[in-house]
């Protein structure tokens, strides 16, 4: 991943572009999320965190040694860490988790 991407990236998810994104941007941004996704397996992390619960309760908001843990312990960015708890977090308070696709039984 380019360096310019990664700060599109960062700069998308924190909320700090003012404009419409161009198709190629867009496209670069979705790519970076699915990295993440990649890298950061859901059940994975909320394995190691203890449960959705005690995701909840770290604060990740303000605790940025629980970030700095997890990072490490994937081998990602502490911002990749902390976008994807972020997004746990704000997926399951809004009950939009997304549904896998699900394979046919004889498959």
């Amino acid at each position: 991943m380019k360096e310019s991407f990664y700060s599109l990236w960062i700069d998308y998810h924190s909320g700090n572009i003012n404009r419409a994104l161009t198709e190629r941007e867009y496209s670069e941004i979705r790519a970076c999320d699915f990295s993440m996704h990649l890298l950061i397996p859901t059940k994975a992390l909320l394995k190691m965190c203890g449960g959705l619960n005690k995701l909840k309760q770290m604060d990740i908001y303000h605790n940025n040694d629980v970030i700095r843990k997890m990072a490490l312990a994937f081998r990602v960015p502490e911002e990749v860490m902390f976008f994807k708890m972020d997004y746990i977090i704000k997926q399951e308070n809004n009950n939009k988790f997304i549904k896998r696709i699900l394979k046919k039984k004889n498959q």
